[in-house]
C-alpha cells in the first residue's frame, strides 16, 4: 500500500490550518463573543466549580504548578464549556515558600504575581461572554467595569453562576501582585499562595470591585476554595473552503495511489 508524495503533501497542508494552532474557535461558536469575527482574539477567565486545599508538601510539584494543574483539570473535565482551548493559568499570585519545614523542596518554587502570570491581551470576558477587562491594567485596576459591574467573575466552566460571597483562592493584592503584611504573621514570603496551608490571601468572586482577587481576607491553606483560571489567547476561525478542497484533493490523490 503506497501513497504518492504529492498526495500525501496535498493531504497534510490541508489539514494543518486545522491542527497548527490549539486556542481556536470556530465563527458561530456560542463562545465567542458578540461582534467579533473571522481574525479577532479574545480570552476566557472562570471560576473553577471544583476547590482544592493548598496544604500539599509535595517534594516535585510547586504551589504553581498545583493550581495549573487544577484550573486546567476542571477546564477539560466532562461538561465543561471550555475543552479544548490550549492552557490555562491560575489568576493568583503565589509565595514562594520552600515546601518543607526543614527549608528544602522544590527549587522552581519562586514568587509569582498574578498580573504577570496570568497577563489579559485584549478582550476578556466569562464563559457566558459577559465583559471583564480589555486588558491587564483594566482587569487588575480595582474595578470590573460596565456591563459587568455589580456580578463579578464567578461564572465557572460549566457556564454555572456561582453563589454570592464565594470565596476563591487569589494571594494577591487588588493591581495582581504578590500581597505582603507581616502583621497577618505570613512571613517574610508575603500571603501568597503556598504549600503547608500557610495563610494566604482570598478573593470573592463574585465582587466586581478589588475584592473579586483582594477581599481582603486570609485564610488557611486548610481551606477548600476554588481558583481563578485564565486562558491563552483564543482566536476566531472560520472554515476556509480552499482548504478543505485541499484535503479532499489529497485524501482523492491517495485513493488513486492505492488503486495503482
Amino acid at each position: 500500500m503506497r501513497f504518492s508524495k504529492a498526495a500525501l503533501v496535498l493531504a497534510v497542508v490541508a489539514l494543518l490550518p486545522f491542527s497548527a494552532r490549539a486556542a481556536t474557535l470556530e465563527v458561530g461558536d456560542p463562545l465567542i463573543p458578540a461582534g467579533l469575527g473571522a481574525g479577532d482574539t479574545f480570552q476566557i477567565m472562570f471560576v473553577t466549580s471544583t476547590a482544592t486545599q493548598m496544604n500539599q508538601n509535595s517534594p516535585t510539584t510547586t504551589p504553581a504548578q498545583f493550581a495549573d494543574a487544577h484550573v486546567n483539570a476542571a477546564a477539560n473535565a466532562g461538561g465543561s464549556l471550555l475543552q479544548g482551548l490550549g492552557t490555562w493559568k491560575a489568576v493568583a499570585s503565589f509565595d514562594g515558600y520552600p515546601q518543607n519545614h526543614d527549608g528544602t523542596g522544590v527549587a522552581a518554587a519562586v514568587q509569582e504575581d498574578a498580573v504577570t502570570r496570568a497577563p489579559v491581551f485584549g478582550l476578556l470576558v466569562r464563559p457566558d461572554g459577559v465583559f471583564l477587562a480589555n486588558d491587564s491594567a483594566d482587569l487588575y485596576d480595582g474595578d470590573i467595569a460596565l456591563p459587568a459591574d455589580g456580578v463579578g467573575p464567578n461564572v465557572n466552566e460549566l457556564g454555572t453562576t456561582v453563589n454570592p460571597n464565594s470565596w476563591t483562592w487569589s494571594g494577591s493584592n487588588a493591581d495582581g501582585t504578590l500581597y505582603t503584611d507581616t502583621l497577618a504573621k505570613c512571613g517574610s514570603f508575603g500571603c501568597g499562595v503556598g504549600p503547608r496551608a500557610e495563610p494566604a490571601m482570598i478573593g470573592y468572586n463574585t465582587d466586581f470591585l478589588a475584592g473579586w482577587i483582594h477581599g481582603p481576607l486570609i485564610i488557611g491553606g486548610d481551606n477548600n476554595l476554588p481558583f481563578f483560571g485564565m486562558s491563552e489567547l483564543i482566536t476566531v476561525l472560520v472554515p476556509e473552503p480552499a482548504s478543505m478542497g485541499l484535503m479532499m484533493l489529497g485524501l482523492a490523490g491517495m485513493f488513486c495511489s492505492r488503486r495503482r
